[in-house]
């Protein structure tokens, strides 16, 4: 059975930011709010503001959402049962500043930002509850892709999916798109171009006859 979830349509927030000196510098960033689901996150809570944004520019919300391991399709136990990950994404199209604040569990201590080739140095503030990073834009789909692991806990990592604003997205109308509207879709067959409207699909596969699919 194929299991697909729509959480959400998109936010769009464009901020202008205008700095003493320089030419105003606009920046839209797009996140995903929550339409109420049993998937939220109680771990962290994770804003969003554009690098260059005036001081007093109100940050955006990017709702965490918690995924578990499903167990293995013959009944055995997969190396990752019992394994959570919270995560999140946004969209933008400029520098973007992302702040991550522990609502729950260690205080942030000694963090690894995955993968380690893009050298993203974290800055740790407010006694250890707020972690903030620095995104420069995203120059391709997938150029971010993080798991940020606190105290050596690679079992409970915040994964952060930041991409590039959607481009030619499917015409909804083409009798050859099938079109995921926001909510719960069970025991549907999913064939030719399949598009989840203004949200981003991240899949955690059990096997190929029974996916489990997570759109937020």
């Amino acid at each position: 059975m194929s299991c697909l979830r729509a959480f959400t349509v998109a936010a769009v927030l464009t901020i202008v930011a205008t700095t003493t000196g320089a030419a105003p510098a606009t920046t839209t960033i797009v996140t995903y709010p929550d339409p109420g689901t049993n998937f939220v996150d109680d771990k962290f809570s994770v804003n969003v503001l554009a690098a260059d944004a005036a001081v007093g520019t109100p940050w955006a919300h990017a709702p965490t959402y918690t995924t578990y391991a499903p167990p293995t399709s013959d009944g055995g136990v997969s190396r990752q049962v019992g394994k959570t990950a919270s995560l999140t994404q946004v969209s933008f199209d400029g520098p973007l500043r992302v702040e991550c604040t522990r609502t729950g569990g260690a205080l942030w201590g000694s963090v690894v930002v995955r993968p380690l080739s893009l050298n993203l140095i974290p800055t740790v503030t407010d006694g250890g509850a707020t972690l903030e990073l620095l995104l420069p834009a995203p120059d391709q789909p997938g150029a971010y892709q993080l798991s940020i692991e606190n105290n050596g806990d690679l079992a409970n990592p915040l994964l952060i999916f930041a991409n590039p604003l959607e481009e030619d997205e499917p015409d909804p109308l083409d009798e050859a798109v099938t079109v995921y509207q926001p909510g719960d879709h069970f025991g549907e067959t999913m064939s030719g171009v399949v598009y989840v409207a203004e949200v981003q699909v991240q899949a955690a596969t059990a096997t190929a006859a029974e996916a489990a699919v997570v759109c937020c």
